[in-house]
């Protein structure tokens, strides 16, 4: 699309939940998609992950930041591209949040423009543990400046379509802590945006990985 000869450059942004990457085929198909599609990676729930699991993943995306789990849990990852003219990323700036492997943000600069970029794998045992993460995370951010994208696996729902029963469920404090957290920062679900009417859940299962993007 172009808008008075003029071609819009949009930044591709992939959030996923592996689920573990140790196994070697799983681990060879992920670097593929990141190699043949080109992007911001933001992987949640990779599990510990060794010297040499990231040097595997830097022949996909030569430029990763990770904060470690534990072997069966937890542990994020932040991939970008090489060679992308009009992206760069600012190591100083990394910061691995809250020592569990549940939080990355790091700075990136797109087309001029600075932009915080924070990826999340939120606990999923209870929602109460989940309220203290979503309150930790409005802390640390609430006097931020930068203009915010937040994504990946908040293990709650939040828009009633995105839950496993399409009603109208009852808030818990999670889901008042996460609300909270949006509004404050100014946030907004950006496939919600896009999709308004559409269901977003899997059978028995509430969790909702989506993407966020600030309204500046």
């Amino acid at each position: 699309m172009t808008t008075n000869n003029i071609t819009p450059i949009t930044l591709d942004l992939y959030s996923w939940n592996v689920n573990g990457v140790q196994d070697a085929l799983k681990s060879r198909n992920i670097r593929q998609q990141m190699y043949d599609h080109k992007g911001v990676y933001l992987l949640q729930e990779t599990h510990y992950l060794s010297v040499r699991d990231i040097q595997r993943f830097n022949t996909a995306a030569p430029i990763c930041y990770q904060t470690n789990g534990l072997p069966n849990r937890n542990g994020v990852l932040l991939s970008i591209p090489q060679r992308n003219q009009n992206l760069t990323h600012i190591p100083s700036s990394i910061n691995s949040g809250d020592g569990n492997g549940r939080l990355l943000m790091i700075n990136i600069n797109w087309l001029g423009l600075p932009i915080l970029l924070v990826n999340i794998y939120a606990p999923p045992s209870t929602p109460s543990e989940r309220a203290l993460f979503f309150d930790q995370i409005h802390s640390r951010l609430l006097n931020e400046t930068l203009p915010i994208i937040m994504a990946g696996d908040f293990n709650c729902w939040m828009h009633p379509l995105d839950h496993h029963t399409n009603s109208n469920p009852a808030n818990t404090a999670d889901i008042n802590s996460l609300n909270s957290l949006l509004n404050s920062l100014n946030l907004v679900d950006i496939w919600r945006e896009y999709n308004p009417p559409m269901v977003h859940w899997l059978p028995k299962l509430v969790e909702s990985t989506s993407f966020m993007s600030v309204n500046h």
